[in-house]
C-alpha cells in the first residue's frame, strides 16, 4: 500500500469513518450476523458471541449495540478490563444512555476498584436523571452506592 493511500484511509477513519463503509457492507447482512451473536448470548455462549461481535466492531466501531454487547460478553467471561473499553466506546457513541456507565461500574466493582465504580455509578445517575424508563436502574444504582458508602466506613 502506498503511503498516500494509507494516509487517506487513516484520515477517513479518524474523521469517523468505519471499515464497513469502505467495504460497502450491506447493513442487512450485518444485522443477520448481529442477530446470531444475540442468539449466542441468549444461550450463554459468550465466547462465541465475542468472536462475532469482535468482527462486527471491527467493521463498525461506531455501533452502540456492537460495543455494548461485546462489553457484556467480556463481563460475563470475567474479562473486566476489556469490558471497560467496550463500555467506554458505547458510552461515547450514545452519551445519553446510562447502561454503559452502569455496567462499567459493575466491572470496576469486580476489579475491586471502588473509586472507579463510584464514579461510574454517579455518571449513570446523571444519564438516568428523572427519566421514568430508568427508575428501576436508578434505584439499583443508589443501592450499590449505599453499599459502597457502608464499606468505606
Amino acid at each position: 500500500m502506498k503511503q498516500e493511500d494509507f494516509n487517506t484511509i487513516q484520515t477517513f477513519l479518524t474523521k469517523g469513518g468505519a471499515i464497513k463503509m469502505l467495504a460497502n457492507a450491506d447493513q442487512q447482512d450485518l444485522d443477520i450476523v448481529y442477530h446470531y451473536a444475540q442468539q449466542l448470548m441468549a444461550g450463554h455462549d459468550f465466547e462465541g458471541a465475542k468472536r462475532i461481535l469482535y468482527f462486527l466492531t471491527y467493521l463498525d466501531h461506531w455501533s452502540y449495540d456492537y460495543q455494548f454487547n461485546l462489553g457484556l460478553c467480556h463481563q460475563h467471561t470475567q474479562a473486566h478490563l476489556e469490558a471497560l473499553v467496550c463500555f467506554s466506546q458505547a458510552g461515547k457513541v450514545k452519551m445519553t444512555q446510562p447502561y454503559p456507565a452502569y455496567h462499567a461500574a459493575l466491572s470496576y466493582l469486580a476489579l475491586d476498584n471502588h473509586d472507579g465504580a463510584q464514579k461510574a455509578f454517579h455518571a449513570a445517575l446523571i444519564w438516568c436523571h428523572d427519566h421514568v424508563q430508568y427508575a428501576t436502574l436508578k434505584q439499583t444504582i443508589n443501592e450499590h452506592l449505599k453499599g459502597l458508602h457502608k464499606e468505606a466506613l
